[in-house]
């Protein structure tokens, strides 16, 4: 097996759940996408082992980028920190957002997280948005592209963690409000924007601890995203990991 071969994205036929075909992309996914038009799929995660396999990925995080109707990739994006984690898609598909990180300093190590704005089109990335010292678990967008939602791991200086959602405005390319919500959080990912941007959900899966006084277990965080707080906390079940 070719080094960029370790990795791929397998595709289902829905109406027989079947496997129909294997695209390599070399790519160990963390998280996919398929743009609105449905010509397009994007898949972040590690990339080659040294990056000098010819036609395959570049070493470390990267996106790839495959073209449906062929089922090739015909493109590998790098750059801006980009993590290989977490993604969200604008609704016209012209806009990628991408978890993104760096280190400096150290030791102790100082984390930088930021979202990398890619223009599909050209698939460069044209900017990153700082969101702070946090993690990202999961990103989210909504339909006409004027907010993004980060969802982020805060751990203070105390020993003490709580999952926030950065909300971003994409016109300035700042962040506007961090909403809390929840502590003793496992920073699983899971958010998503109602149809008309009236409310965000966002997966709270604190750790299994008797002694917390944290009561929302596995809830699902309902955010009035008019005035950017916690309206409610809705229990889909124990352990939920994704919104």
């Amino acid at each position: 097996t070719r080094a960029y071969e370790r990795g791929g994205i397998a595709a289902v036929d829905t109406a027989t759940n079947t496997l129909v075909r294997f695209i390599p992309t070399g790519v160990i996914s963390r998280s996919i996408l398929i743009s609105p038009d449905g010509s397009r799929i994007y898949t972040s995660g590690g990339g080659g082992v040294d990056g000098a396999t010819p036609g395959g990925p570049p070493s470390g995080a990267v996106i790839a980028v495959v073209d449906i109707a062929t089922a090739q990739v015909i493109d590998y994006i790098q750059g801006g920190g980009i993590n290989g984690g977490p993604m969200a898609l604008s609704t016209d598909g012209s806009r990628l957002y991408a978890a993104a990180g760096s280190q400096t300093g150290g030791p102790p190590w100082v984390y930088h997280s930021g979202i990398a704005v890619i223009d599909t089109a050209s698939r460069t990335v044209l900017e990153v948005i700082p969101i702070g010292t946090e993690g990202i678990t999961d990103v989210a967008v909504n339909r006409d592209g004027t907010r993004i939602y980060a969802k982020t791991a805060n751990h203070s200086a105390s020993g003490s963690s709580t999952d926030v959602v950065a909300v971003v405005d994409t016109a300035t390319g700042s962040v506007i409000a961090g909403i809390d919500i929840g502590r003793w959080g496992m920073h699983t990912g899971g958010i998503v924007v109602s149809p008309d941007g009236s409310r965000v959900y966002a997966n709270v899966t604190p750790f299994d601890d008797p002694d917390s006084p944290d009561d929302s277990y596995g809830d699902v965080a309902v955010i009035d995203t008019s005035i950017n707080e916690a309206a409610a906390f809705a229990p889909p079940g124990p352990g939920s990991s994704a919104a």
